[in-house]
């Protein structure tokens, strides 16, 4: 029964018993990073004095999958392709220099410092454009 309503209404968008759909986590995700790094400049990082060289978040394969998509602007298709990260590997990205247009999140992967070195694993084939 779970999984023919999941089927009905996505993966993304089903809330299982008791819990929460991965769209309401993004929500979350969302306010999250906007507070971090907040529009035009006035994030909880970019007001304070101090120089940061990184900020390192730690949390879940779905919560990192989820701000991949809330910074690269992912779509669905895409978020739901995409696999968790397995125990202890990490993702690592880098500020972009070359920050060409308003879409772009001026972040991108550093596969040389994730780890295992590589992007995401996905299930097919995707168009990822940073």
């Amino acid at each position: 029964m779970v999984r023919a309503e999941e089927d009905l209404v996505g993966r993304t968008y089903y809330r299982r018993p008791n819990a929460e759909s991965s769209a309401d986590v993004f929500d979350r995700v969302k306010q999250f990073w906007d507070k971090l790094f907040g529009e035009n400049g006035n994030g909880l990082l970019a007001g304070d004095s101090r120089t940061y060289d990184m900020c390192l978040v730690v949390t879940h394969g779905l919560t990192i999958r989820l701000m991949l998509m809330c910074l690269f602007n992912w779509s669905v298709a895409t978020f739901e392709s995409v696999w968790n990260l397995s125990y202890c590997e990490h993702v690592t990205l880098k500020k972009s220099l070359n920050r060409t247009s308003r879409e772009s999140s001026g972040y991108e992967f550093c596969t040389e410092e994730s780890f295992p070195a590589r992007l995401p694993w996905a299930t097919r084939k995707v168009w990822v454009v940073l």
